[in-house]
């Protein structure tokens, strides 16, 4: 079942591939943990309250999402070798790949970083200053959109030139890459979320396979 997502690749990194899984399943906690904040848009005293009664919570989800940003360049990194290695070393789209996850890694960082000094300091400033940094909080994806539009251009740029995954797959990034740009880019962000984990487990069990 696991062959069609493995193209021409022959993993030998043992446990590298499996931060992609680690990656997936550590954000998916964070998300859990976090909880949906009030919206800038709510008043301002709601917000302060938000994070006064959640301190806890968005302070250990902004802690998991530093974990998960870091768990994915690594596994940026072994991407990027499996690209290299399909397609000679002087290949440049699978360094435009990890530059990719590396945004969406940065993405996540600036995402946990602007809720934890919300967590931190919604008591010692102004109601006003809270909902300020909460807008920030509610916009600050475009480093994300632009990592996954990186991500999932280059990836299927390189498949279709080198056959490191399947043709097919190759095609539906550069799709859903265009999408990233578009108000439904939250598809192309569920779609590479779902790709780095299904590539993680894919990899990791034949990894496992060939010991």
């Amino acid at each position: 079942m696991i062959s069609p997502l493995l193209g021409i690749h022959r993993p030998r990194d043992g446990c590298a591939p499996f931060t992609g899984v680690a990656f997936f399943l550590v954000g998916v906690a964070a998300f859990i943990v976090g909880g949906q904040p009030k919206a800038a848009d709510k008043p301002a005293r709601e917000v302060v309250d938000y994070y006064l009664n959640h301190q806890t919570r968005v302070e250990v989800s902004a802690a998991l999402g530093i974990i998960a940003s870091a768990l994915l360049v690594f596994f940026a990194a072994y991407l990027r070798k499996v690209l290299r290695e399909a397609a000679g070393d002087g290949e440049t789209l699978s360094l435009v790949a990890f530059i990719g996850l590396g945004f969406v890694a940065l993405g996540f960082a600036i995402d946990g970083t602007i809720a934890f000094a919300l967590a931190d300091r919604a008591d010692d400033v102004t109601p006003a200053a809270v909902q300020a940094m909460q807008s920030l909080y509610d916009d600050d994806f475009l480093p994300i959109v632009l990592g996954v539009a990186l991500f999932l251009l280059a990836t299927g740029s390189s498949t279709l030139r080198s056959r490191a995954l399947p043709r097919w797959l190759g095609w539906l990034m550069l799709v859903l890459g265009v999408i990233a740009f578009t108000p439904v880019g939250f598809a192309s962000a569920i779609f590479a979320a779902l790709l780095v984990l299904g590539l993680g487990v894919a990899w990791t069990m034949r990894a496992r396979s060939v010991r």
